[in-house]
């Protein structure tokens, strides 16, 4: 008989591609075809830094153990920025414009923020975990990072849901795709990265990151092709021709 067994190994490594292409294909679109407003340029920096994010997430957890703390540090790095640019992003949306008292303020937090998971403070040492693999154990500076990312998107949230409310006609469809794949996916990198690993210390959580973040990826791919959200003229062959290259090739 056939096994239909599943190859996670392969299966991760592929979503993991097809995230990568398509923040990919979203940033070229966005240099192609997007305005120069101050919420494009935080959106194009958002997807730059997610791919890196995405990039040693995925190879973290598959280093050598001398290198395994190292990169946990790093992801913890650019996940903060992460965080930071996508609530600039969404909170820049449609007004496009930001007080400089209030960036300096968030992006000071931030930096504050990112230079701390670099230290021991977040993650201190690698233990055992009940399956034999060693995983970072996070210190007390894993607090400042949970609130700084938790207020970052908790309030990407609600800036999202409360447009979806406030608009009509194609703008509460643009909201209503972009709100429902941010709150599935970093409900998912919240839940599972921040909460349940931290409990056991399952990499297994870890290694489906990239699995975690094709909720937006998908449907803020969906609302730029059927929509035109963000004001890019933008054709489906185009992202999607540069997605099937990258996955064949």
């Amino acid at each position: 008989m056939p096994d239909f067994s599943l190859d996670f190994g392969r299966l991760g490594f592929l979503t993991f591609i097809i995230a990568f292409i398509i923040n990919i294909g979203l940033g070229l679109s966005l240099v192609r075809h997007g305005r120069k407003h101050i919420s494009h340029k935080f959106f194009l920096t958002f997807l730059s830094i997610q791919n890196i994010w995405l990039i040693i997430m995925y190879t973290s957890v598959r280093a050598p153990e001398k290198y395994l703390l190292l990169m946990a540090r790093i992801a913890m790095f650019f996940g903060a920025l992460d965080a930071l640019f996508l609530f600039l992003f969404v909170y820049t949306f449609q007004k496009q414009k930001i007080s400089k008292k209030f960036l300096w303020i968030v992006s000071s937090m931030a930096a504050i923020v990112a230079v701390l998971t670099l230290s021991p403070f977040v993650f201190s040492h690698l233990v055992s975990n009940a399956m034999g693999e060693y995983a970072p154990k996070a210190g007390i500076g894993i607090i400042a990072f949970t609130l700084f990312v938790g207020f970052c998107v908790l309030e990407t949230f609600y800036i999202c849901l409360r447009r979806y409310f406030n608009s009509q006609g194609e703008d509460k469809l643009h909201w209503r795709y972009i709100s429902i794949g941010l709150i599935v996916t970093y409900s998912l990198v919240m839940g599972f990265d921040l909460f349940y690993y931290n409990l056991p210390n399952n990499l297994n959580v870890i290694r489906l990151n990239h699995l975690y973040v094709l909720p937006f990826l998908l449907s803020a791919s969906y609302v730029l092709l059927k929509y035109h959200f963000l004001n890019i003229r933008i054709f489906a062959a185009e992202l999607f021709a540069f997605l099937i290259i990258g996955v064949s090739g």
